[in-house]
């Protein structure tokens, strides 16, 4: 326990209701800005994970890649700053 703690003694820990605080790397927000929320749902699409830094990975659910890239880009641009540069990877 005590090497735990002198390895993780310089972290930024957050606090979640009901759960245990977890260290969260600076790079994390630098890189994976959108990272606290996904997974994301939209309507007929979902917003799954980063499969790389600024690249996330969408699954359709209902309707047309089209539609679900115009729906997606409105939730990014409504993020600000967080939902710039972003390369979107969409899976069926």
């Amino acid at each position: 326990m005590g090497m735990v703690k002198l390895m993780y003694r310089d972290k930024t820990w957050t606090e979640v209701s009901g759960l245990t605080p977890t260290a969260v790397p600076k790079q994390q927000n630098e890189t994976y800005p959108l990272w606290e929320m996904l997974p994301y749902s939209g309507d007929g699409f979902t917003v799954d994970r980063y499969i790389a830094p600024w690249t996330l990975a969408i699954k359709i659910t209902a309707g047309t890649r089209e539609e679900a890239e115009v729906k997606i880009s409105k939730w990014l641009e409504a993020q600000g700053e967080l939902g710039k540069n972003h390369t979107l990877v969409v899976s069926d």
